[in-house]
Parts: C-alpha cells; structure tokens; sequence
C-alpha cells in the first residue's frame, strides 16, 4: 500500500536568468523514486524543497510526512554533507547509537578498515558511501539522496544499491 509523502502544486523557484522550477505539479508516493533529467534541469533544486533547504517563491509544497518513532526523513546532499572533526564510526553513532550495527553497515558499504578515518582523508567515493551509511542507520523512514554514487564506479554503485535495498526494506527512497 503506497503512502502520500508529498504534494507539489504550481511550485516555482525562482532563479537568475530564469526560473529553476518552474509551475511544478505532482506528488511522490512511497516505494523507490527516481528524479531524472540533464544537468541543470532543476533535479536538486526540488530536492532541496523536498527537505526544507528552500521554499518555493509561488505555489504550495505539502509534506504528509509524520511519525514519532523514527525520523520522518534523511538527507544526503551532493557533497555528503560530513563533519570533519568526526571519524566514519562516530557519523554513523550520532544518529543510531548501535555500535555493532553501525560497524556492520560501514562494512556493507566497503568502509571497514575507515572506521576511524576522518572524511578528510578519504576519497570522494568514500565520502559519499558514509553519507549513504549515515543516512541509513538513521533508520528513517524516508531516504532522499541526491547523487549519492557520483564517485563510485559501477560496480561499485550497483552493489551499494543492493545494501540500500537490504537494509531499508520497507522504506521509501527518493
């Protein structure tokens, strides 16, 4: 049974040159959803709505998102969005404090051996990976990820999308 988890009517987000959205109607259900289109097509624009980084200029964004066990959603942005002052594990404990679990999900995502590593001394692909590790101890019900794999070749990318898969069974990904 599909869930409503947002509605989008008329959305427009202004821009420079030109609207980055513009007159935006639909609505995203629960399950898997994939946002497509070329570069500069408006694709994080309206993800940053999505999240709250940013309010439409015009038109209504209804979020029916509730739910007082687990966090209603996770953000990954484009650049991983990590803090530098904490080591892979200690991202992954500040929103589930399962130690075992966590060490468990780094290995899933190939981060193992980084446990204590800064995101300072990882590469890009390693960067984005413990986003998506991140996101997904949080256990919310909602994963919205923006690019996540953009560093990670693929075979890579398909065998993290599997982990994805595994782990947040009954979830909603967009």
């Amino acid at each position: 049974m599909t869930q409503l988890l947002w509605e989008l009517e008329e959305v427009t987000l202004a821009g420079r040159a030109k609207p980055r959205l513009d007159r935006i109607s639909c609505t995203l259900e629960s399950g898997y959803t994939a946002v497509v289109g070329s570069s500069g097509a408006g694709k994080t624009s309206l993800l940053n709505l999505l999240v709250e980084f940013e309010r439409p200029h015009s038109g209504s964004l209804k979020s029916h998102l509730v739910d007082d066990q687990h966090l209603p959603f996770f953000w990954v942005p484009q650049n991983a969005g990590l803090w530098g002052h904490l080591n892979a594990l200690e991202h992954l404990l500040a929103v589930s404090q399962d130690e075992a679990q966590n060490i468990e999900i780094l290995k899933d995502f190939g981060l193992g051996e980084q446990c204590y590593a800064r995101p300072g001394s990882m590469s890009a692909g390693q960067r984005g990976r413990l986003s998506v590790a991140r996101a997904v101890a949080s256990q919310a019900n909602v994963l919205v990820m923006d690019e996540p794999f953009a560093n990670v070749d693929l075979a890579g990318s398909h065998r993290y999308w599997q982990v994805i898969r595994e782990r947040t069974a009954g979830k909603s990904l967009i």
